[in-house]
């Protein structure tokens, strides 16, 4: 019998768990994402993958990281804030949408104010 069609499926809890332990490894979690819309649908929506979720400054593609920055910043990730932040500080823009500023749109805590 194909594992692929028994229907039998993991608790969705347990497969939250087994995507969150994945949550320091930005390439595992990219791939995750693209293993069935289940699996992107648990990681796009889980706050503890957003709010641990390693970023760094792109050197490539900077729209897909800005649209990463700023789920993980709508999630609590202080990393993201900052790389926000300076990736504005630093001339980037978006033709879809404008540099959010401060009190309104993206949320920035007061201890990254400064930086914007």
């Amino acid at each position: 019998m194909d594992p692929r069609t028994s229907g039998v499926k993991l608790p969705t809890e347990l497969e939250v768990k087994i995507l969150e332990l994945l949550a320091n490894d930005l390439s595992s979690i990219m791939t995750v994402r693209l293993v069935c819309r289940r699996w992107k649908d648990i990681v796009d929506c889980n706050r503890v993958i957003w709010k641990t979720i390693p970023l760094q400054l792109p050197t490539r593609f900077p729209a897909q990281a800005e649209k990463w920055y700023r789920k993980a910043a709508a999630f609590g990730n202080q990393n993201a804030y900052v790389l926000l932040a300076l990736m504005y500080s630093y001339g980037y823009s978006c033709a879809c949408h404008s540099v959010p500023q401060i009190g309104t749109g993206l949320s920035v805590p007061s201890t990254y104010r400064l930086l914007v």
